[in-house]
């Protein structure tokens, strides 16, 4: 309950108490020696403090939940993390060991079978490449990304992937399609009700529109 409560404070933008229901769940986990759980929880909160940008503690909590995964095999949780802390690298300016990373975690996740993740691993090097400029590559993943996420009805992960794309457009001069691609961005965030994501984007268009 606990957890689904943390998630649900996390879609409402309300990380404050997302993470102090994240961290009464390693609580919980660590007392009843739920290592699986346990793993998760570090996931999930590292996750919370990389949306409020402390990139610090979210490599901590990466970092503490892959040593539980890979001590005890979670093969599924050890490639989150892998991809977790690839985004914390690439926040921080380490773009050359993000592709590392995610070429770890694109590895375990078509091997479990995966397609979320495969899809959230594309997006992430879509990013990366889009960083570097080289624009027609990270079309291509980023292509890849909502392709995957559409087919396997992940909302949220299919807005993102329209928000980043549309950020790399807007990058490119391409203000038509970068606005479409937020707009679409901004439709899936509504839908499931994930307020700061879609203010976030709303603010994007309004910029777009004064520029």
């Amino acid at each position: 309950v606990t957890n689904n409560l943390a998630i649900l404070a996390t879609i409402r933008g309300d990380l404050n108490d997302a993470i102090a229901r994240y961290e009464a769940c390693l609580e919980m986990y660590r007392e009843a020696g739920q290592d699986r759980g346990l793993a998760r929880a570090y996931y999930n909160l590292g996750m919370t403090h990389a949306d409020r940008k402390d990139w610090t503690a979210a490599m901590d909590c990466y970092e503490h939940g892959f040593e539980i995964a890979q001590k005890e095999g979670f093969l599924d949780a050890m490639a989150n993390m892998h991809l977790g802390m690839a985004e914390v690298l690439l926040e921080l300016g380490n773009s050359m060991m993000v592709p590392v990373c995610c070429a770890r975690a694109l590895d375990v996740y078509r091997k479990i079978g995966d397609r979320l993740g495969e899809a959230e691993t594309y997006r992430l090097l879509g990013r990366t490449f889009a960083l570097r400029k080289e624009w027609e590559t990270a079309e291509e993943l980023y292509g890849d990304s909502i392709r995957l996420d559409e087919a396997h009805g992940n909302r949220l992960g299919a807005a993102e992937s329209y928000r980043d794309l549309g950020t790399m457009q807007e990058a490119q001069g391409l203000r038509s399609e970068a606005r479409e691609s937020y707009q679409t961005a901004l439709a899936g965030f509504e839908k499931i009700g994930a307020q700061a994501d879609s203010q976030k984007v709303q603010g994007f268009i309004e910029d777009l529109d004064a520029g």
